[in-house]
């Protein structure tokens, strides 16, 4: 999916995209759909990554304090994934 994005993006990025008026709406409906699905597991993927080093940070240092923080951050990932 990537790959397709990127592909997509070069397309349109090109000074003669408009030329064909058809194919240029198609390559950006196109493109706004598999952003759509791809960013919300981006955002997911870094948002826990956040999560997971905080963890490992309390767990380091034996800081129990972040429990309540990195339980909350899991609880707000849940809701909104």
């Amino acid at each position: 999916m990537k790959e397709k994005i990127q592909s997509l993006e070069q397309q349109s990025g090109k000074a003669d995209l408009w030329q064909n008026r058809e194919h240029a709406e198609n390559t950006l409906s196109t493109l706004k759909a598999l952003r759509g699905t791809l960013d919300p597991w981006k955002s997911l993927r870094t948002r826990f990554r956040e999560v997971k080093e905080l963890y490992d940070l309390a767990v380091e240092e034996a800081d129990e304090s972040l429990a309540g923080e990195i339980a909350a951050s899991l609880g707000k990932l849940r809701t909104t994934y």
